[in-house]
């Protein structure tokens, strides 16, 4: 849990998703569950792999079929059936941890109309504390709308969660700016997620999108975030038909014919991933009007710095005294110890 990234993807049912999460060095791989009232409906979909593999999941909860308004909603998810349902769920897999519930998922919910989700959403909440207060519950991703705030919902949360695919300065206003301010003005002031944090790059240089993975999650942290996923990883494409399409280029793997390639956003994941591991951001400067400086620091003053540019190309000098051995990492994933 001290490993700030999760996944979530397409498709949470690919092994091979499961598989690259791991590689990827992401400690918390999100998965398709099921918390119904009936028994025999709930389910955990690849959680026995990712336990294999020593990792912790993230899961949704039977609020999303309020969100959608679903057929029959209010009767198979009264608050009854909901608490049922948490129960099943971890009474039948209860033993696997650690154990994020993410309350719903991009609500069009709006007025009066919220207060409706709002009340599951504290049933979910309560009857997961009541199982084990040390389960995590991230809410749902509301962004900034701010019927949700003001009504309440922070109350039944143990982290804020929002979905972006614009670029790093819109990551920073929000996490910076706009949660700050939602908390200044309805309280409930509590660590923010993003579990969808990504780029709408069909058609981009696959450079350009490695950048930015670097640009976004340094931003992100050092506006104040907890936790980021990326997305997405992979999504199968065994006849090679999907090529250069918009859901493809969102995919850090290359997935024509189910070889799962990494690209060079993979790359960059990878190493933002295991280089930021447990580090915590510092601070940040500006050179200029285009080069940023980012510093992360771990209990074991283990340093990382991450540069880059808006435009161009600059050759710097950082002075670093009395570091005696410094290891580059370049966009491209070459290493060099200097």
């Amino acid at each position: 849990m001290e490993i700030p990234f999760t996944t979530r993807n397409w498709d949470n049912r690919v092994p091979a998703y499961v598989d690259l999460t791991h590689r990827l060095g992401v400690r918390i791989c999100g998965i398709w569950g099921r918390m119904e009232a009936d028994p025999e409906k709930t389910q955990a979909v690849q959680i026995d792999r990712v336990a294999k593999l020593d990792m912790g999941y993230l899961t949704g909860s039977p609020v999303q079929n309020i969100i959608r308004r679903n057929k029959d909603w209010e009767t198979n998810y009264s608050e009854e059936n909901l608490r049922k349902g948490v129960r099943n769920f971890f009474e039948k897999f209860g033993q696997y941890r650690p154990a994020v519930v993410n309350l719903g998922n991009e609500p069009h919910t709006k007025g009066e109309d919220v207060k409706i989700d709002i009340a599951a959403y504290k049933a979910v909440y309560t009857e997961i504390k009541k199982i084990d207060p040390n389960i995590f519950v991230v809410g749902t991703s509301v962004n900034l709308q701010e019927d949700h705030f003001k009504y309440g919902f922070g109350e039944w949360l143990d982290a804020y969660d929002f979905h972006i695919y614009e670029d790093a300065a819109s990551v920073r206003k929000i996490v910076g700016e706009g949660f700050p301010e939602m908390f200044r003005k309805y309280g409930f002031a509590k660590p923010i997620w993003s579990t969808e944090l990504g780029l709408n790059s069909q058609g981009m240089a696959r450079q350009f999108v490695a950048a930015e993975v670097y640009r976004k999650l340094v931003n992100f942290f050092a506006a104040g975030g907890a936790n980021a996923c990326w997305a997405c990883v992979v999504y199968p494409d065994p006849d090679g038909t999907m090529g250069d399409s918009f859901g493809s280029a969102h995919n850090t793997f290359d997935s024509r014919y189910s070889k799962y390639a990494p690209k060079l956003d993979a790359v960059a994941y990878y190493n933002a991933v295991n280089n930021i591991a447990i580090k915590k951001f510092v601070e940040d400067r500006m050179y200029g009007d285009s080069t940023h400086a980012f510093l992360f620091r771990d209990r074991d003053d283990q340093a990382l710095q991450v540069w880059y540019r808006n435009k161009g190309r600059e050759d710097v000098f950082i002075p670093l005294p009395g570091v005696g051995k410094v290891r580059v990492t370049r966009i491209d994933g070459s290493l060099r110890d200097m």
